[in-house]
């Protein structure tokens, strides 16, 4: 049996496993309020009971402290700082793990900017500003800006995105599709790329190892859920896994390290561009803008599908981004990425 069978085998085993054990156990106890389950710290570790300054709420107008174990309350705006993750829990058991530079309205999880995961039990939505995507007993990720643009990433169940202006039909997502775009733009569903599953998995299980849930509301369901959703993963990422066929796209322009960025005179009108790739159908651009002193939220990253080997930079804002870009095949796989390119776009 060769290796590719092999990642098969487990990652089969794993979901079989996590099935077995969701029918087992009796129902837990679950709080009776929405509560700040816990704030993590850099992703490494569980913020203390005097750090201050980490997460904020607002409500009736007040922006306040907020520490592990508050109350929340339906209409309440939360916020995390820069370097601040958060875990809300609902007393339905559905749960949302907040990154950094991240806000929303509690009620389902509405006026979302930033990024956050959602592992649902019952019906929740995650909104945006301009699109909703609502789900039944689910797990999903939601990255939004304060322009709009989005990316919605479903690893189990089914999400139902739909546009707040009904500027197009709702769209279902099933698990290992996501979509992406602007608001008044429609969706297009395309297969997760497996860096993308990798990516929100990392940080996810660091939060759910270092905020387990209470003995008193853990259950041998949750487990099978989290070994299910784990199986899921696996399995995307092996039915996605790099076609062998394709190279990664090389000389891309303008060329730019970290240390020392391309500096194009206006970002207005710039074009990436890179040498085109045999046997390529298409190409998946990602561009992110990274954190600097005077953006207090970094936006989400912006993915691009282009047909040709060139776009024009989807980006306005000043700044330093990083973009790197993959070929696809007609099967719809994805070749290795690009080495990373980083551009400075002056104010």
């Amino acid at each position: 049996m060769n290796a590719g069978s092999w990642r098969w085998m487990r990652a089969v085993l794993a979901l079989l496993c996590g099935l077995a054990l969701a029918g087992c156990g009796s129902a837990p106890t679950r709080p009776r309020e929405i509560t700040l389950a816990g704030i993590v710290v850099d992703g490494t570790r569980v913020a203390r009971p005097d750090e201050g300054g980490l997460v904020q709420v607002n409500r009736n107008g007040a922006w306040l402290d907020a520490k592990a174990s508050a109350v929340l309350q339906e209409g309440d705006w939360i916020s995390t700082g820069p370097n601040a993750y958060a875990l809300i829990r609902y007393p339905s058991g559905s749960e949302i793990y907040m990154r950094p530079n991240t806000r929303g309205r509690i009620g389902s999880f509405s006026e979302m900017v930033g990024e956050v995961f959602a592992k649902i039990r019952g019906l929740f939505a995650v909104q945006t500003t301009f699109v909703k995507a609502g789900a039944e007993g689910t797990a999903y990720s939601v990255r939004a800006n304060q322009s709009g643009e989005y990316a919605v990433v479903v690893l189990d169940g089914t999400v139902r995105l739909s546009s707040l202006s009904n500027a197009w039909p709702s769209v279902a997502l099933g698990p290992g599709t996501m979509a992406s775009g602007r608001p008044q733009v429609p969706p297009r569903p395309t297969s997760v790329p497996a860096y993308e599953i990798e990516r929100t998995h990392a940080w996810v299980d660091r939060m759910e190892k270092l905020l387990p849930a209470p003995a008193s509301q853990a259950s041998s369901s949750d487990v099978g859920k989290a070994l299910a959703v784990a199986g899921l993963i696996a399995i995307i990422a092996a039915s996605q896994s790099s076609s062998d066929d394709l190279k990664a796209p090389t000389d891309l322009t303008p060329p730019g390290t970290a240390r020392e960025p391309a500096r194009p005179g206006y970002c207005g009108g710039l074009t990436l561009s890179w040498k085109p790739v045999s046997g390529a159908r298409e190409y998946q651009v990602t561009v992110e803008q990274l954190g600097t002193a005077r953006i207090a939220s970094a936006p989400a990253p912006i993915v691009r599908t282009a047909s040709t080997s060139s776009l024009a930079f989807p980006a306005r804002a000043y700044g330093m981004y990083r973009w790197h870009v993959e070929a696809r095949d007609g099967h719809g796989k994805s070749g290795p990425a690009s080495e990373p390119a980083h551009l400075y776009c002056p104010g």
